[in-house]
């Protein structure tokens, strides 16, 4: 594998010199509370109390380590079944695990996109005799390492790929969370699930280091020090970003080069990267004739304004026709209408997209395309070039970068025409851009496309999260969840609003302060979810506009020093329809918040769930009459007078609209 996160090729070392192996835990509930527990060998992810487990989900965020996992299982194989295996140290029984495996079948689903069947796959990879016989009598001897579920569509199906009614295989799926969700994956199917928490201690970040420098220092010929590096991630700026596998690998790059910088958001870390790959280049080529005619299109390239961040880092303004057209085959590669060329194509997009082939050797030449050719074992057929961005970030990050950059384009004949109010322009903008993106299931797909394009274009971000608000408003199981007292899709939730927070985090960033504008439907506070402090600490900027929430919940929380400011930002929502306010120690002036909180918004309510204070529960009952909309009541142990146990029973019995009643 690679040791850097940029020209790969030209980088490659044996795994065992670069991989660390990044912090996971094995995920399950009890009594419904989900609980994680640290993977400590491999086979805790292979089995559980004893038994083999056949279908493992192995999720985490982009960047985090999911192919390089997959390559560690197939290093562990590899060794399993040789002799240098014999001798070797393993702690982690991977060895061990991987001797149980006779056959280990590797499949990137971004090549197999439309495929719905894993036989299919496997027979499109390996055409030979031997295969169809090997998975009927071998199928329980079978490890299938699917890569990349996020990355795969079917045209036909919203299912996985499909393993086989009576196949005995193994399969581990490496996926990104949103996907899983949406496909609304059960328990039964995921058997075990693997998270991937990323380096969340200085060990393994300084391991990284270790391994990274020494790398560098030989392609440049230079002599770095691994303390300064370790020095300058410690700043704490950096603490957000260098958990995540091919984040650290940014850092270190950008370090090397004298071009980390405190603050650094994630399209500033990008825009970075996007320079080193040209300068990086031009230390080992610096008389490249290509490169030079490149430039002097950019220069007669006069109609084409690249974002702010780009414009200020000279090396991609004078390279601006290359990133034109490069960030022009991201957006149209990821917003396609078939999605068969979404991650990966061959020469024919090129074509189609009238881009020529000096781009295309350039852009192979930097290292921001990869072409990998795919085996075949038939002799009568030749080997399929495929190209691919160097990661999937990457392509979301250019594609963002072209549509800031059709943004500037459009926007400024309006801003010259001296037009104040370009709202409604920029909305009819962001409908075109994205017009092929308008699920909740889609608008989750293109997340980190949403995310940056906010940080490179941040006038742009109240319109984005207005039409991410409009997509999930029409969403039928965001619908269901504002009105019900069983969150069945809180994760679906989480994940919104978990977008719209790093959307916020890019504009803050860039240094640009939109006050109480950017649009959010749902607030959610959960303990399992590392949203809490995050969406806390955005109260002390109040982003959000009150009117666009609509439901609110919090739970079992932790976060009581902010938890005053959060009831007192909740007063100024007037459009509630879900309130679920339970397991949590309030005090009197919370209750007062809530109180009033229930009374102004007691005609919009459907769906309410209160615990803990006499007081509130007293406001509710005497509110109940005017709550025509209410459709799910919950109320926590509950104790209260008489009189207003006798208006609550009679408001119940009276209540044809109530769907859900729970009083304990």
């Amino acid at each position: 594998m690679s040791a850097l996160p940029l020209q790969q090729e030209g980088n490659m070392c044996d795994f065992k010199d670069v991989y660390i192996r990044p912090r996971m835990t094995i995920q399950s509930k009890c009594n419904k509370k989900p609980e994680e527990a640290d993977v400590l060998s491999m086979s805790n992810i292979f089995t559980k109390d004893g038994k083999t487990i056949k279908s493992i989900y192995v999720l985490g965020e982009a960047g985090s380590g999911k192919s390089s996992f997959c390559k560690s299982l197939i290093n562990y194989w590899c060794l399993a079944h040789s002799d240098e295996g014999k001798g070797i140290d393993d702690e982690f029984n991977g060895v061990k695990e991987m001797k149980k495996f006779n056959f280990l079948f590797y499949l990137p689903l971004r090549h197999y996109t439309g495929k719905m069947k894993i036989k299919e796959m496997l027979e499109g990879k390996y055409e030979h005799s031997a295969l169809k016989k090997l998975l009927e009598c071998e199928s329980q001897n079978c490890l299938i390492v699917l890569d990349g579920l996020d990355e795969w569509a079917s045209p036909t199906s919203p299912c996985p790929p499909e393993r086989g009614a009576v196949k005995e295989y193994t399969v581990l799926t490496t996926s990104r969370p949103w996907k899983i969700s949406t496909l609304e994956i059960t328990d039964n199917e995921i058997r075990q699930k693997i998270i991937l928490k990323g380096f969340n201690d200085e060990t393994s970040i300084n391991n990284m280091i270790e391994k990274t420098i020494p790398v560098l220092n030989k392609m440049f010929e230079r002599d770095r020090v691994l303390s300064d590096c370790q020095m300058a991630l410690e700043n704490e700026s950096m603490t957000s970003l260098k958990h995540t596998a091919i984040m650290l690998q940014q850092l270190i790059c950008l370090w090397f080069d004298d071009k980390l910088h405190d603050g650094s958001s994630r399209c500033a870390m990008y825009t970075e990267m996007l320079d080193l790959f040209f300068v990086w280049h031009k230390k080992k080529h610096s008389d490249d004739p290509l490169f030079t005619e490149m430039m002097k299109k950019s220069e007669d390239l006069k109609n084409v304004e690249l974002p702010d961040y780009l414009i200020d880092t000279e090396v991609c303004n004078s390279h601006s026709y290359i990133i034109h057209d490069v960030s022009r085959l991201a957006y149209e590669t990821l917003f396609n209408n078939t999605k068969d060329t979404s991650l990966s194509f061959d020469s024919s997009t090129f074509k189609r997209l009238k881009i020529s082939k000096e781009v295309k050797s350039c852009c192979l030449k930097l290292g921001i395309l990869s072409e990998d050719k795919c085996m075949s074992f038939s002799a009568s057929k030749s080997r399929r070039s495929v190209i691919a961005f160097v990661h999937k970030s990457f392509q979301e990050y250019l594609a963002a970068v072209y549509i800031a950059v059709r943004y500037k384009e459009h926007i400024s004949p309006s801003a010259d025409s001296g037009n104040p109010d370009l709202s409604d322009h920029c909305a009819l903008l962001i409908r075109d851009f994205f017009s092929k993106c308008t699920t909740l299931d889609e608008i989750l797909e293109q997340a980190n496309v949403f995310i940056m394009l906010c940080g490179l274009e941040p006038r742009i971000a109240v319109s984005i999260s207005k039409y991410i608000y409009d997509i999930v408003t029409r969403d039928t199981r965001v619908l269901q969840y504002r009105r019900t007292i069983y969150n069945r899709h809180e994760y679906l939730i989480s994940n919104i609003q978990r977008c719209l927070l790093n959307c916020m985090d890019e504009v803050q960033a860039c240094g640009t302060r939109i006050q109480s504008n950017l649009y959010l439907g749902d607030i959610r506070f959960n303990p399992y979810s590392s949203n809490d402090e995050h969406l806390c600490k955005s109260f002390e900027w109040q982003p959000f506009s009150p009117d666009s929430v609509i439901s609110f919940s919090i739970s079992q929380t932790e976060t009581d020093i902010y938890r005053k400011r959060v009831f007192k930002y909740l007063q100024k929502c007037q459009r509630l329809e879900a309130i679920d306010i339970v397991k949590i120690k309030i005090d009197e002036e919370d209750i007062k918040y809530v109180c009033d909180v229930i009374k102004d918004n007691t005609l919009t309510l459907k769906a309410l769930s209160i615990g803990n204070s006499k007081l509130i529960r007293r406001t509710i009952v005497r509110r109940l009459p005017d709550m025509s909309h209410l459709v799910a009541l919950k109320i926590e142990y509950v104790t209260m007078p008489h009189d207003d146990f006798i208006s609550l029973c009679t408001f119940l019995s009276a209540s044809s609209h109530l769907e859900q009643i729970s009083i304990l």
